[in-house]
């Protein structure tokens, strides 16, 4: 897959199975992408306001307004978990309707702001992920 996202004068390669994480505040965004090629594409929007109100204590809003100006006026890859990765199929396979799609596809939106929210405090390595013996284990 090729794809560029152009963002504020800039020029962003999206590769492929990436996940991506800005904030821009009144920016037109295009995403320009190869003819011919399947692709899937889920874009999440949320203003600082909405977030916060999912925040309440101040130490929580301080956290993410760090996380936001951290990621202001700029794309950046974003490691996909395996636990990311199966949230965005969940998402992308919703057969609910209505009401009840609504209140599903809430929840699992905040179940991805929380997951990225915590690697990133936790800073999450997808090199890192997987069983890892040393010699005493093997004995």
């Amino acid at each position: 897959m090729e794809a560029f996202c152009h963002c504020e004068n800039n020029r962003h390669h999206v590769k492929e199975e990436s996940g991506n994480i800005c904030y821009l505040e009144h920016a037109r965004v295009y995403l320009e992408r190869q003819s011919g090629i399947r692709n899937h594409t889920l874009e999440l929007r949320m203003s600082p306001q909405s977030l916060y109100t999912y925040f309440p204590e101040s130490q929580d809003q301080k956290v993410i307004e760090e996380v936001l100006q951290y990621h202001r006026g700029k794309i950046e890859p974003c490691p996909i978990s395996p636990a990311v990765q199966k949230c965005v199929y969940e998402i992308a396979g919703c057969s609910y309707k209505g009401t009840a799609k609504k209140i599903y596809l809430q929840g699992k939106i905040l179940e991805l702001v929380s997951m990225f929210l915590q690697e990133h405090i936790s800073g999450y390595n997808p090199e890192n992920v997987g069983i890892h013996l040393n010699d005493y284990d093997i004995i």
